[in-house]
């Protein structure tokens, strides 16, 4: 079922390596209580969803973003004062959502980080990191794109990446969305069939976050 290729991957597009010993050119990690706490308030929560939702917050949220032998920033100057991660599916739609903020101490940092994820080699690290994750699942990547929307955030980027599974097109939506010293990355996992339907659930869901960012 794609349901479970869905769930292996969803955390390859945002922040999605498993935790170990900080690399030179990751940020740093100095949380504060403040930001930390406002960081989980930000994410998405089981009542922006509603009804048909599972999931929540993440005990053990990854602090590194997709990296590959193409494209590898530098973020060694950076430092992370808050973050947090929630993933929900929904078994009826068949739909799953990460969502993941991280707080810096100055917007130009937030910024900054922004402008070094989104370069011209940035499919083929989602490509490539995803690859990892599937685990060696036979899938096909077909053409990812960038996709019009509207500017919610003072930083807004917002990308599809579909693949072929047993003879299913998938799906792979990336949201990235920084206002102030917020950095939020949704990504939404989503059978081909709905995809009439995502813009308008993006939208709503990106005009929650962007809310809630910390300023």
């Amino acid at each position: 079922m794609w349901r479970s290729l869905a769930a292996v991957a969803s955390l390859a597009a945002v922040v999605a390596s498993s935790a170990a010993a900080r690399d030179p050119w990751d940020p740093h990690l100095k949380f504060n209580k403040a930001d930390q706490s406002a960081a989980k308030a930000a994410v998405l929560q089981q009542n922006d969803l509603g009804q048909g939702w599972a999931g929540g917050p993440q005990s053990s949220p990854s602090f590194k973003a997709p990296t590959c032998p193409a494209q590898r920033p530098n973020d060694g100057d950076l430092t992370l004062t808050g973050h947090a991660e929630a993933v929900f599916s929904n078994g009826n739609g068949g739909l799953q959502i990460d969502s993941d903020i991280e707080v810096f101490p100055t917007s130009k940092q937030a910024t900054a980080r922004f402008d070094r994820f989104l370069q011209p080699k940035l499919f083929t690290c989602l490509r490539y990191d995803m690859s990892k994750s599937l685990g060696g699942a036979k899938v096909t990547f077909l053409k990812g794109k960038r996709l019009a929307f509207s500017m919610v955030a003072e930083r807004t980027a917002v990308f599809r990446l579909p693949i072929v599974y047993q003879g299913k097109t998938i799906d792979f939506e990336f949201l990235f969305l920084g206002q102030g010293r917020s950095q939020f990355y949704v990504n939404i996992v989503a059978p081909s069939v709905q995809e009439s339907q995502l813009p308008a659930f993006e939208l709503r869901l990106a005009k929650v976050l962007v809310k809630r960012a910390v300023r």
